[in-house]
């Protein structure tokens, strides 16, 4: 027996055709059924959240007397396979607060579009606002990044930059005024934050990340680590990756070269990491893995300031937000491990530009489990 009280999730949009069809929209898709007797829009018109399962099916029965209870079950079977239906009698008071509910009432729908029937919507808010998020770096990138997690929900996030504003930050920069130059980025990042969610939790720490040990020491104690430091260019990705996986903490990291934002994301113990990464790069393209060895071996970077564009920072920050929400709530799986996304300003695409698996043989990942 079907339990709770079933409902047409809100989202979608019901039309009834003529010619006996039945046609739901939903997330760009259309649902099609046929409907010659009619039972089927009788039994999407009851889906309003109010009755049970048993009270739909006897309603129904009222006006189709001929209508057995399998054909109102297989109607009913083919909208939860297709993940149509809710069940009313879980509530946000069941796991959050009223400010929290209220706050964020429009991410509860959007979580229920993909939550089975049966499961509460509301836990993936509550999972939010428990995560410890650990963000290196409040310049163009992490900047948009730290926006998008509070306004997502994190309530838990330790910030960490060494840098103070210019002027020439504020083309990308979006948490900074001009009367903030020459502050701290953290701690103004911070103040804006605060007074954008009263009851965000930011912790600043203004330190430069110069070792695999300072990173470790920063990202202790959290669920999850967002890396957009760019500097040292040759050394951080590795740090960061060797740290996180010494504390098995999942972490994405992105940059922006140009033209293009480039994100990726490791799970220590389920999926590759840089090392395993790189080792398929040196196997899969001897060139690239060959200037990129010559890069870091004789330091070759940019002598000038690396160009910059908003437009490409907000997107490469709402893909690792997405990312860290798949992380966080287990809603749908990573979309960026074993992966290195790029998107590309000059055609608006986003591709997998490479691909590598976890090595049981990584001098850094191949013992974790």
């Amino acid at each position: 027996m079907i339990q709770g009280k079933p409902k047409l999730k809100s989202y979608i949009l019901k039309y009834r055709i003529k010619n006996h069809q039945i046609v739901l929209r939903f997330n760009g898709m259309l649902g099609h059924f046929e409907d010659p007797t009619g039972l089927v829009w009788s039994l999407i018109e009851m889906l309003d959240g109010k009755n049970t399962y048993a009270q739909i099916v006897e309603n129904l029965k009222k006006q189709y007397p001929e209508i057995k209870d399998e054909a109102i079950e297989k109607h009913f079977q083919d909208l939860l396979q297709h993940n149509l239906l809710e069940d009313t009698t879980h509530t946000s008071a069941e796991v959050l607060d009223t400010y929290t509910a209220e706050r964020w009432s429009r991410n509860m729908d959007f979580f229920g579009s993909m939550t089975p029937y049966g499961k509460n919507k509301y836990t993936y808010q509550q999972k939010i606002k428990d995560a410890k998020i650990c963000l290196l770096g409040c310049g163009g990138v992490g900047t948009h990044v730290l926006f998008d997690l509070v306004a997502t929900g994190f309530q838990n996030i330790t910030i960490v930059d060494f840098d103070t504003i210019e002027l020439s930050n504020l083309n990308r920069q979006i948490l900074y005024h001009e009367t903030d130059i020459g502050k701290s980025k953290v701690h103004q990042a911070k103040e804006r934050m605060v007074a954008f969610c009263p009851k965000a939790h930011i912790t600043p720490i203004e330190t430069r990340l110069d070792s695999m040990e300072k990173i470790a020491s920063v990202i202790e104690r959290h669920d999850l680590v967002i890396c957009v430091v760019d500097k040292p260019r040759h050394e951080i990705v590795s740090w960061l990756n060797e740290a996180c996986v010494k504390a098995k903490i999942p972490f994405i990291s992105g940059f922006v070269e140009l033209r293009r934002a480039v994100f990726y994301s490791v799970i220590p113990g389920e999926t590759g990491c840089v090392a395993c990464w790189r080792k398929s790069v040196s196997q899969d393209n001897p060139l690239a893995f060959s200037v990129l060895e010559k890069g870091k071996n004789l330091k070759i970077d940019y002598t000038e300031p690396a160009p910059a564009m908003v437009a490409l920072v907000s997107i490469e920050a709402g893909c690792m937000v997405a990312e860290a929400i798949k992380l966080i709530t287990g809603l749908q799986a990573p979309s960026l491990t074993n992966k290195l996304k790029v998107y590309n300003f000059d055609d608006v695409s986003i591709s997998t530009q490479e691909t590598w698996q976890k090595r049981p043989e990584c001098q850094v990942c191949g013992f974790i489990k």
